[in-house]
């Protein structure tokens, strides 16, 4: 008998040990380019809240259809700012999040620069967006 696990057991292993240091807030999880982040209780502090990047925080849920015109442009900002994070938060899903933000519409669009909320729009029309960000990122 081994006592050296086999190739699927430590696979399995280091697939748990990432979920664990993840659920911690371990681990930098920073976006690429182009890339809108979907944060939950388990991210939420390694992404948001540790980011040294401003973040926009987008509150959103599956039947609003606002929210499903803002993903675009979501998308184009992440992509235009390399300096920004650009993340989103399922209202439904992460109700403890929304709450301690105090987010009762959705969708609900905040500025976090350190950890910190300094702006906040609700319910933001898609050419709103870039104005919320726009002191806190770099023009191209």
């Amino acid at each position: 008998m081994s006592a050296v696990p086999c190739h699927s057991c430590r696979l399995s292993l280091f697939g748990l040990l990432l979920l664990a240091l993840l659920a911690a807030g371990c681990g930098d999880m920073t976006s690429t380019p182009g890339e809108v982040l979907a944060v939950n209780k388990h991210n939420f502090r390694s992404v948001v809240i540790g980011s040294k990047k401003p973040v926009m925080l987008e509150f959103w849920s599956l039947n609003c259809k606002t929210c499903k015109a803002l993903e675009p442009h979501l998308a184009a900002l992440a992509q235009e700012h390399e300096e920004l994070v650009v993340a989103k938060v399922n209202s439904e899903q992460s109700q403890e999040i929304a709450s301690d933000y105090g987010v009762r519409t959705v969708p609900t669009v905040i500025i976090l620069k350190d950890g910190d909320e300094i702006r906040r729009k609700v319910a933001p029309k898609p050419q709103e967006l870039a104005d919320l960000v726009a002191p806190y990122v770099t023009t191209k």
